[in-house]
């Protein structure tokens, strides 16, 4: 499983790690440079991950661990072969969705 991390407090540990470098230019010179040029990168890299809002859940409605009950009510049975009480829009982190849909 993936683990969800701050995309920002990512950032901030390297600024606190190599020094805050507004700067992003890319050096070849110097040793410096070449930090700035790594920091620069991961940066960029950094800032083009998805982030973790966009992270797909799936509904106990659509799961197929969940069957039916009634009104906006379902029995999920992952976690217990009698099944347990869920609603329709509950989620958990063992969603997977039905190939039914």
């Amino acid at each position: 499983m993936s683990d969800l991390i701050s995309r920002q407090a990512a950032i901030e540990t390297i600024n606190r790690l190599i020094g805050d470098t507004k700067n992003c230019k890319v050096g070849t010179v110097s040793f410096k440079d070449g930090i700035v040029d790594g920091y620069c990168r991961i940066r960029s890299e950094l800032l083009a991950l998805p982030s973790a809002d966009t992270v797909p859940v799936v509904r106990c409605k659509y799961c197929k661990h969940s069957h039916p009950w009634y009104a906006d009510r379902r029995t999920c049975v992952m976690w217990s072969e009698t099944g347990v009480s869920v609603f329709n829009d509950g989620f958990c982190s063992y969603g997977e969705r039905r190939d039914d849909e």
